[in-house]
């Protein structure tokens, strides 16, 4: 295993430089643009199709606000929380799409179903005359915006080379605005030249985009990771053997494991916070701009049409930047990228504060602000957050930022306006919008720094599970049974482990050493899976097991027995091995053959088996614990400090059920305080220290450590002394 992290090491800035598209492309592609890849330009153009449409949507429903709302007399907020529907419902269902892509790869059937809906859903709100009924047509429109999030991005990052995603993001992005240009141009004829009402302009755009989205029809899904994991991964297979290369993600998690594992990256987390914040400071904005151009310039509803377009025309040579400038920044120096965007959010503040002064044309250039600068960021953020993660995620991690974006920021934005506005003015709900543009682009400045370290963890994983992979395909032993690279763990803001790498071969009998709050109990946490590391990763015969659940890990052969926690107080002996033994499934035959042999292997619990576990003693309590590895024949047993208050004929006698149970096949990891029982047991032991791992080695070695040895008994005397 340490060939293997050695050698991924060595590749990490081969890795790195594929990652940012900095290594030379594919063969058989052309230096600039997206044609000559394999995806052509159908792909984006496709794909751009359906965003187009998406925002020509949101667009008619931001508009048409002031109609519908003097139609069907409701007031302004109530609109807005009408409207935001269709952010909530992306929100949510766009989760729901990313588990649906994250276990059946039907990102492109979906992406047509719903690219479709777009035009049924504005001719069923052209009908509506009952306002909760808009809602559901408004929100129904929203699912489509969904599937953007949580297929268009992460095809085209699969679709597309890594030196060209930023660019070819952008132009997605593009497709988005001049849909909203467009839109605001036929709203605008529509609206002015035949005087269609509202309902009249809604049936139209439905029946246009209906028949706009046949484009689509021949899109197919490009596949995962060919132009990055699996670019990255080939580099472990350089040295002329011939193996297996895994194509794709291998990786087992479950849905919420992934989404766990996702949530797990610090530098994801904090970009998810700048979504949220973002969220709160655009998504309402949009709705509300028309109200204000109403109420203070007395605008029509051709003039705001005109007026919401013209501020959205800037967003096209920003993104433009973003695809030209903004490739070359990432492949140099991510960190400045990232740095530059949070510039950008900046100026959006500051435009929010442009948007509400009381003359035409500085409001229209605070709205171009905040409308370019937000197309820039999420162009940018959106290329961050696919990178981070492996490419089986990528839906996972761009449907939690829209679930960010439109559901705690969107909604969390429009309750906030809608008492501003109610209380004061529109004008002062649009310009406290400022306050959290600022404070997206402060925690965006200082997320920065940590985006480097991130970045190599995935590189580094994906070189470790491709090497792991290859040994075990070619047959060889070099991958122990358990394999901990790197651990870092923390309670809340304290850390506890640093760096921590450790070892169990099959069969071995390993001794985890140190005093009281070194961070022996929280490493064996991390390996039974009730506690994540931050950094790091577990690995169980090769496979990675960072991020499975604790009770996927004991079907996989993995138990735990804590010292004086792990029975049932309340429950009998016979109880006690019953719920023990419930990952045997409901074989009852298997079951009962099993609690008789830990009764055979413990006569002393089968005297008292119909006995509640809390009058036994402590002895009788650890045998009946013990059970638990008799009865589940784990292939890694971690025992939590064995000897604890027992006295020593009792400890011996467990010590002989311990090497029973590892002559029987199972290793063990066997922590404790107390070095001569521990030495007198183990072969191989591992000494911590503050959460550092200070000696791994043969126990014998450790017997004239006595610089570490001592330390163990200062700290005993130490604490004999307090309890006197």
């Amino acid at each position: 295993m340490s060939k293997i992290i050695a050698r991924a090491n060595e590749r990490l800035d081969e890795g790195r430089n594929i990652l940012l598209g900095q290594a030379a492309p594919p063969a058989g592609s052309q230096p600039g643009g997206t044609a000559g890849y394999q995806a052509g330009w159908y792909v984006l153009g496709a794909l751009g199709l359906y965003t187009l449409l998406d925002q020509a949507t949101a667009y008619i429903i931001s508009v048409i606000g002031p109609d519908f709302s003097a139609s069907l007399g409701i007031s302004p907020s109530t609109y807005t929380m009408l409207a935001s529907q269709r952010q909530t419902l992306v929100g949510v269902t766009a989760l729901q799409f990313a588990n649906l892509f994250y276990t059946r790869n039907r990102r492109a059937t979906l992406s047509n179903n719903f690219g479709f809906q777009y035009g049924p859903s504005l001719v069923l709100a052209s009908l509506i005359t009952w306002a909760p009924g808009m809602s559901f047509a408004i929100g129904s429109s929203g699912t489509g915006a969904a599937v953007v999030h949580a297929a268009h991005r992460p095809m085209l990052m699969d679709a597309y080379p890594a030196g060209r995603r930023l660019r070819v993001l952008s132009y997605h992005g593009m497709a988005g605005v001049l849909g909203l240009l467009g839109s605001a141009v036929v709203v605008t004829a529509a609206s002015s030249a035949l005087g269609l009402s509202w309902r009249g302009m809604l049936a139209g755009f439905g029946i246009l985009f209906t028949f706009a989205s046949l484009i689509g029809l021949r899109l197919r899904d490009p596949g995962r990771g060919k132009f990055d994991s699996d670019r990255i991964a080939a580099l472990m297979h350089d040295d002329g053997v011939e193996t297996p290369v895994r194509t794709g993600d291998p990786t087992e998690m479950t849905f919420w494991e992934a989404v766990r594992r996702v949530w797990m990256i610090p530098t994801v987390r904090r970009l998810l916070g700048v979504w949220a914040v973002l969220g709160v400071a655009v998504s309402p904005v949009v709705t509300y701009q028309g109200f204000w151009l109403q109420d203070e310039f007395g605008l029509t509803t051709d003039q705001r049409g005109y007026f919401y377009a013209g501020t959205w025309v800037l967003a096209l040579p920003a993104l433009w930047l973003v695809a030209s400038r903004g490739t070359k920044v990432w492949r140099a120096d991510p960190g400045r990228l990232v740095r530059l965007t949070a510039y950008v959010l900046a100026a959006m503040a500051l435009g929010l504060l442009l948007a509400i002064v009381p003359v035409l044309g500085v409001s229209f250039v605070g709205f171009s602000l905040v409308f370019a600068g937000e197309a820039a960021a999420l162009a940018i953020l959106s290329l961050i957050l696919m990178t981070l993660v492996r490419p089986r995620q990528r839906p996972i991690v761009t449907s939690l930022a829209a679930l960010f974006f439109g559901l705690v920021g969107g909604e969390g934005g429009a309750i906030l306006l809608s008492g501003l506005a109610s209380s004061y003015s529109n004008a002062v709900a649009i310009g406290v919008l400022a306050v959290p543009a600022l404070g997206a682009a402060i925690l965006l400045a200082r997320t920065a720094p940590h985006l480097s370290k991130d970045l190599d963890a995935v590189v580094l994983d994906v070189l470790e599970d491709e090497g792991v992979s290859s040994m075990a395909a070619l047959g060889k032993h070099e991958v122990p049974l358990l394999a901990c690279r790197g651990i870092d763990f923390s309670y809340g803001q304290l850390q506890v482990l640093h760096k921590v790498d450790f070892t169990v071969r099959d069969g071995e009998m390993i001794g985890l050493l140190g005093v009281n709050g070194a961070g022996k109990s929280s490493l064996l946490k991390v390996i039974s899976g009730i506690g994540l590391p931050s950094s790091g990763s577990v690995r169980l015969e090769g496979r990675d097991i960072t991020y499975l659940d604790a009770e996927r890990r004991v079907r996989m052969g993995v138990t735990q027995i804590s010292g004086g926690r792990a029975v049932f107080g309340p429950l009998t002996v016979a109880d006690n091995l019953r719920g023990m033994g419930y990952t045997l499934g409901r074989d009852r035959r298997r079951l009962d053959a099993a609690i008789d042999e830990c009764f055979d292997a413990f006569p002393a619990l089968a005297q008292c088996r119909n006995r509640n576990a809390v009058t036994l003693s402590g002895g009788e309590q650890q045998m009946l614990a013990m059970s638990k590895a008799f009865m589940l024949k784990p292939r890694l047993l971690l025992i939590d400090e064995l000897s604890l208050g027992l006295a020593p004929i009792v400890v011996d006698r467990l010590l002989g059920m311990v090497r029973r149970i590892n002559q029987a096949g199972t290793a063990v990891v066997l922590v404790e305080q107390s070095i001569s029982v521990a030495l007198h047991v183990v072969s191989h032991a591992y000494f911590m220290e503050k959460g550092e791992v200070r000696f791994d080695g043969a126990a014998e070695e450790l017997r004239g450590r006595d610089d570490l040895l001592r330390a163990v008994f200062l700290g005993a005397g130490a604490r004999t002394g307090s309890e006197a």
